[in-house]
């Protein structure tokens, strides 16, 4: 353990103690004010008397914090850089918030070694060809066709048109119904015209196209360079 975890490790004991301590003074406190107007009447001794049991409760919950609760629970303080540095070893990070729009997310297209990718999302090759149209970029599908021309892995994963629950999702995303479908509709029509265009062509990479059927909003877009 280095200085720093030392230093807060006893920082932390002390503070424990400390806490304890208190603990202790209030239930020995409102026990000993309890047993003191025991027996005697009237409002004063009775304003008294509940203050006291008042002070036995409080003791008695942060006796049990402490000595239960805060010694099982993880050390979520020591977890958050072990986390941090799983994220970056697995190549996970995030590049921007919003998503919408952000160039970033389209550098794919300027690499020509194979790669592998990943895009998931409600409808999301809408979202990509409405980023390349702005940037006057080819079409998705030709893009997706070169990338397996030079041995990329492609996955593609968005919502199942046909779901009976699509409108409920529209509703809880606060999202026109029509818009949803239509965003839909213009995903398929990539697939549809990916498919036409690969079926006599014999490509050294593959592509995967999957729908899915969960509330899980799906958001994910993922490259590596194979």
């Amino acid at each position: 353990m280095n200085k720093q975890g030392t230093d807060r490790s006893r920082e932390e004991r002390k503070n424990s103690s400390l806490r304890l301590a208190f603990s202790v003074v209030m239930l020995l406190g409102g026990s000993l004010v309890v047993v003191i107007t025991a027996g005697h009447t009237g409002n004063v001794f009775s304003l008294v008397q509940n203050i006291g049991l008042a002070f036995i409760i409080a003791g008695v919950v942060s006796l049990f914090t402490e000595l239960v609760i805060e010694r099982w629970k993880p050390n979520v303080a020591d977890s958050i850089p072990e986390m941090i540095a799983q994220l970056y070893r697995t190549g996970m990070r995030m590049i921007c918030f919003p998503r919408k729009g952000h160039w970033r997310y389209h550098t794919w297209l300027l690499v020509n070694d194979p790669q592998e990718l990943f895009f998931a999302g409600r409808s999301v090759l809408h979202r990509i060809q409405e980023d390349f149209q702005i940037r006057h970029f080819a079409p998705v599908e030709d893009a997706l066709i070169r990338k397996m021309h030079e041995g990329s892995k492609i996955r593609v994963l968005f919502c199942n048109p046909t779901w009976t629950l699509i409108p409920a999702l529209a509703e809880e995303e606060a999202q026109q119904l029509k818009s949803l479908y239509t965003d839909l509709a213009t995903s398929l029509g990539i697939v549809a015209r990916l498919w036409e265009k690969l079926r006599d062509q014999a490509l050294q990479g593959e592509i995967e196209v999957r729908l899915y059927q969960e509330h899980v909003q799906y958001a994910y877009h993922h490259t590596r360079n194979m």
